[in-house]
């Protein structure tokens, strides 16, 4: 099997269905299933179960999958070594989708003019998306919002607080009977786990029921933070998100949640890595730009982790 083979079982990982997966191969159905029949028979196994509307795969499908993910991971692998021969380097990074349409683009282009040899590969999207990237080898660094269960190196970027965000000032006695702006995630993210300790969803239940025995009004149900503060610089009504949010938005009224134990509810941003990534002299030179870049650039708290 070759490169583009081991693309398609890992996009037929995720997409059984023949018509939907050629489609984003930018093939032809027929193309697309004369290959997998040739592969079924190289291997002398069935990719599928093809009994009932949607093929599933079969174990032998899973394994053979497997191998192409082992496979594409070590191209890529051998690809950046090379690179690092000719004394260049790629960088392979997952980002949060806020933090690299607000934050990235300024702090990329500073790293590019001290390092103009180095190429990019930039993954952009939710927090869980990345961190399945970074699982799977596919990037060698992943900024995430959120305390993922992860056991390889990482360092803490940033902290800042979950809060109450309103086009004009308001009382916490009101809440209840004030229109509230609120996150819900994409659908389509449902079928990626999320493996974060706890949510900023949590954190908003157990902080409502310390403070409130009736539920919120929910006039408003968006999938993303910037989303809920434009509509609340729209005068819709009030959120409550972290407080980078609002980097387009200092002019609204921003107030801290305070738990009855007195901590703050915070949202923490790290980057996650492999200590293997760091013998890439471009990884290992980008994540000490990183962290000196959000030190010195990047407002807000930066805790020490619990």
């Amino acid at each position: 099997m070759n490169e583009k083979d081991c693309l398609m079982l890992t996009y037929l990982e995720h997409e059984p269905n023949i018509t939907q997966a050629a489609k984003r191969l930018f093939t032809t159905q027929p193309a697309l299933a004369y290959r997998i029949k040739q592969i079924e028979e190289e291997f002398g196994i069935d990719l599928f179960y093809r009994e009932g509307k949607t093929p599933t795969l079969t174990p032998e499908g899973r394994s053979l999958i497997h191998y192409a993910h082992k496979q594409l991971q070590l191209l890529r692998e051998t690809k950046d070594q090379l690179r690092e021969l000719a004394n260049a380097g790629n960088l392979r990074i997952g980002v949060n989708s806020y933090v690299c349409n607000s934050l990235f683009p300024p702090l990329l282009s500073q790293f590019h003019r001290q390092h103009p040899e180095i190429q990019y590969y930039i993954h952009s999207g939710m927090s869980s998306e990345i961190f399945k990237k970074l699982q799977s080898g596919d990037i060698n660094l992943a900024i995430v919002r959120g305390d993922f269960a992860w056991t390889g190196e990482k360092q803490l970027l940033h902290e800042d607080e979950v809060g109450i965000v309103s086009s004009s000032p308001i009382t916490l006695a009101s809440l209840p009977d004030e229109p509230r702006i609120c996150f819900q995630e994409p659908d389509y993210l449902s079928q990626i786990p999320n493996h974060t300790k706890i949510t900023i969803e949590d954190m908003i239940k157990r902080w409502w029921g310390e403070h409130f025995t009736d539920e919120p009004k929910a006039f408003m149900k968006v999938d993303s933070y910037e989303t809920c503060v434009r509509m609340v610089d729209a005068g819709l009504g009030y959120a409550i998100v972290p407080k980078l949010f609002l980097l387009q938005h200092a002019h609204l009224p921003f107030q801290p949640l305070h738990f009855k134990d007195g901590t703050v509810a915070s949202r923490r941003m790290w980057v996650y890595y492999r200590a293997n990534s760091l013998t890439l002299r471009a990884v290992k030179t980008f994540l000490s730009f990183l962290l000196n870049y959000f030190a010195e650039n990047i407002p807000g708290e930066k805790r020490e982790e619990n």
